[in-house]
């Protein structure tokens, strides 16, 4: 049976071409009782222009007119409804034989009825083409409904920022959009249909197979992978590998792969990191990142029997020059001294600076004491060396206490406290500059 959710509104068209009126008025009572709405043409000419401007489910047309008959009128509307036929009925007065319905059937024609019409009869065909008219329609309509959603998310993958690449069952993309492309430096055509797999880095020998991982898992979420570009570059990346289902045995057989371009943002990370273990007038470590050098040093495997030497140095005259000329010549003054640590040390020693005029360095390696008070004499020499402010000489001294590991401590604080007790004795020397070993652990410090 028809649908009965037809609305009025909705009501599916019939067309009943006719030269008789009595014909037509005798067909209008039939088709009261349905819902449909009942257009009538009494010529061929007239079906033909009522068909240019609406849509019928069927068409009842009567075979002898004069002028255009049926045979012809129907050859011309299965013409112009090709892509979308209209079931036409042929109806009328002469007996079915055997020719004329060939010749109804090659017009287009898909039934006959005879003259006078069995109103049962045409009202169970008629029933028959509006069930199949109206799931035509609403056929069409979740088609068209599917073609519009694909268009939204077509605009969607399009205008997303992420990469986005659909991976069907046998490896090979099947999808790219735009943000892909761009971050892989590629055309759309380079990608299609090309193994998935040239884009990933090889990580560890022992690293899970994305793909195994995202088919056992549902989804598969990596933060640290490096895809290669279609130019040969490596780019850092995170992805979210999804599986999904198809097939009535819920198999997983394709893959959404979402991924990101990290390579800015691991860049900005670690200009933060520098920023946080920076001293930001010197540019030299600051305490924070001293003392987690220290800290890693003595945790390494053998830490704590490895050699290396600390040094605390303090400005001596730093408050009388900062004091008199201001700030600005007093930050000059610290830079100029952060620039002359660098020149003196080794690559593998770390300077840093602790606060004010306060500094420190780790001699890595060092392991004689004789040695590590020779560098602190050769620091101090050279911090002790007149500074050039805008023409206007600067000079200050330098108090070094020198501490070893593991001689003086064995952990950080047992290290900083004997290189800074050290370093107060060589302040109380009150000489322009002075190095002062720290005692072994146990000792008083010299007086």
């Amino acid at each position: 049976m028809m649908h009965t959710a037809v609305s009025a509104m909705l009501r599916p068209k019939v067309l009943v071409v006719d030269d008789q009126p009595a014909n037509l008025l005798a067909a209008g009572k039939i088709l009261a009782r349905l819902p449909v709405e009942m257009l009538t043409a009494r010529s061929g000419q007239e079906a033909l222009a009522l068909l240019l401007r609406h849509e019928f489910a069927v068409i009842l047309l009567d075979v002898r007119m004069p002028g255009m008959d049926g045979y012809e009128t129907a050859a011309l509307i299965r013409t112009h409804t090709e892509k979308n036929p209209v079931p036409i009925i042929f109806v009328t007065a002469e007996a079915s034989e055997q020719r004329a319905v060939f010749q109804g059937y090659e017009s287009g024609a898909v039934d006959y009825l005879l003259k006078p019409i069995d109103e049962s009869l045409l009202l169970s065909k008629l029933r028959v083409f509006l069930d199949l008219y109206e799931h035509r329609r609403r056929l069409a309509e979740t088609t068209a409904e599917l073609g519009r959603s694909n268009q939204r998310l077509q605009r969607l993958l399009h205008a997303v920022g992420d990469g986005i690449l659909g991976i069907e069952a046998d490896g090979h993309i099947g999808f790219v959009n735009p943000a892909a492309c761009r971050v892989l430096q590629a055309a759309p055509g380079q990608l299609l249909n090309t193994p998935a797999g040239n884009i990933l880095v090889a990580g560890n020998p022992d690293d899970t197979d994305p793909f195994e991982r995202a088919r056992t898992q549902g989804v598969y979420r990596r933060t640290d992978a490096r895809f290669r570009t279609q130019r040969g570059k490596e780019l850092a990346v995170e992805y979210i590998l999804s599986s999904v289902e198809s097939g009535q045995d819920g198999g997983h057989a394709s893959f959404v792969l979402v991924f990101q371009d990290i390579t800015d943002r691991l860049a900005a990370e670690k200009m933060l990191r520098r920023l946080a273990e920076l001293d930001h007038l010197t540019g030299l470590a600051n305490r924070l990142m001293f003392e987690q050098r220290l800290s890693q040093m003595l945790g390494r495997p053998g830490g704590h029997n490895r050699p290396f030497a600390l040094l605390l140095l303090d400005l001596n005259g730093f408050k009388a020059v900062n004091d008199r000329h201001g700030h600005a010549v007093g930050d000059f003054l610290l830079k100029a001294v952060a620039q002359r640590l660098r020149e003196e040390l080794r690559e593998s020693d770390l300077p840093a600076r602790l606060g004010g005029d306060e500094f420190a360095v780790v001699l890595e390696g060092t392991r004689e004491a004789g040695d590590a008070v020779q560098i602190g004499q050769k620091v101090a020499a050279a911090l002790s060396q007149p500074y050039d402010c805008g023409g206007q000489p600067l000079q200050v001294g330098a108090s070094v206490g020198v501490a070893l590991h593991p001689v003086h401590g064995l952990n950080v604080e047992e290290l900083l406290r004997a290189a800074d007790q050290a370093m107060y004795s060589a302040k109380r020397q009150q000489l322009p500059s002075a190095v002062v070993l720290a005692p072994p652990r146990g000792e008083a410090p010299a007086a």
